[in-house]
């Protein structure tokens, strides 16, 4: 979202204050003597002497998130020309005015644009199941990605990386997946902090969401996962069925036997195989490692189940954690396994040695090795 002395248009105003709809019910409308129902919460019309509960109703959720609809009169209304109808006795000039200044876009108030970019973040990282609500937002995670620095050498992501033994220096060629973002909302925390971010993208390569990774530098110059959050990795927009295509993987020239960069997905025509890891720092780790494989992140096992997978694939290679046999992640794993045969695609797993919980658990360990050996 912009900075607030920008002039924002009518439609964009309507969906941030779609993204503040409880706010707005509650303390602004004043609708409090309800019940909520699905998607919608149900209460009296304010608008005329309604003496049963039921016919009107206020979508709080999903697709039709924000309209007001009165199924006893007929009459529609979007949070705008409600809040005109109900405080401005309907005129929406002056409802269009107030909407500014309680969104925090006249720029009179920080705080009330603080909290209009922090709802409309967190309703770009509800689930995408809601009928496309999601889709609607998806450019807010584009702008953010678009906004960080190309370049992640000898930035915080950079250090966190080395502080997991990994030194994307090794790799022979410039590592474009991962990028430095300075400043990222973390909503949890209430606070930015530098983030290390990914595109996560469908099969045909079209943006879906942002993953992003805060991060904290610490007094002796170590850069960590911000302490005490409960989720120091999240994504901004619902990337399922996507990748994070962190690495393309290298090739040999047949003739001269140069090594050069694999090609890109959408160039390769068949017998493609992907490696396939949870997390990025295994990805990486995989990578770092064997850079001759083409590495994809599924960032969750739950999204891992919905990955669609372009026709020349002709399989994947799954990088497994050391979970127990009847853990929920094994058994994720296994539906992982039942999407990508249901797609017609081979699949084989792969396992780091036994006392590692993951790839890189066990790249950290064989640096660390080398050192002492060194």
């Amino acid at each position: 979202m912009s900075a607030p002395q920008r002039l924002h248009s009518v439609d964009q105003i309507v969906d941030m204050m779609r993204a503040r709809i409880d706010e707005l019910v509650r303390e602004v409308w004043g609708l409090r003597d309800g019940h909520a129902e699905r998607n919608d919460f149900v209460c009296r019309s304010p608008l005329r002497a309604d003496r049963n509960a039921g016919s009107f109703r206020i979508a709080v959720r999903g697709p039709y998130r924000g309209m007001v609809k009165d199924f006893a009169s007929g009459e529609t209304w979007t949070p705008l020309s409600f809040t005109a109808a109900l405080l401005f006795r309907g005129d929406n000039s002056e409802a269009l005015r107030w909407a500014r200044a309680w969104l925090g876009l006249d720029g009179t108030d920080p705080e009330s644009f603080r909290k209009t970019r922090v709802a409309v973040e967190q309703v770009a990282a509800e689930p995408d199941d809601d009928g496309g609500q999601g889709d609607r937002y998806r450019a807010v995670a584009h702008r953010r990605y678009l906004e960080a620095c190309e370049s992640i050498l000898d930035t915080p992501v950079d250090a966190y990386l080395r502080g997991r033994g990994l030194d994307v220096r090794r790799l022979p060629f410039t590592l474009r997946a991962l990028r430095f973002h300075p400043a990222l909302r973390c909503t949890e925390a209430g606070r930015d902090f530098p983030a290390m971010v990914a595109p996560v993208v469908a099969a045909d390569g079209r943006f879906l969401a942002l993953h992003r990774t805060w991060l904290e530098v610490q007094r002796d110059g170590r850069v960590v996962k911000v302490p005490g959050l409960k989720e120091p990795k999240k994504a901004l927009g619902s990337g399922r069925g996507g990748t994070i295509r962190l690495w393309n993987g290298t090739r040999v020239d047949p003739q001269t036997g140069e090594i050069k960069k694999a090609r890109k997905l959408a160039d390769e025509k068949a017998g493609v195989w992907i490696d396939l890891t949870e997390g990025i720092e295994d990805g990486l780790s995989v990578a770092i490692a064997m850079e001759e494989l083409r590495v994809h992140v599924g960032v969750s096992v739950s999204w891992m189940q919905a990955i669609r997978l372009p026709a020349q694939v002709e399989g994947v290679a799954i990088w497994q954690q050391n979970d127990a046999p009847d853990s929920s992640a094994a058994r994720g794993v296994g539906k992982v396994i039942e999407n990508f045969r249901s797609q017609g695609k081979r699949v084989r797993l792969v396992r780091p040695p036994e006392g590692f919980k993951d790839a890189n658990e066990w790249v950290q360990a064989m640096n660390q090795r080398q050192q002492e050996a060194g």
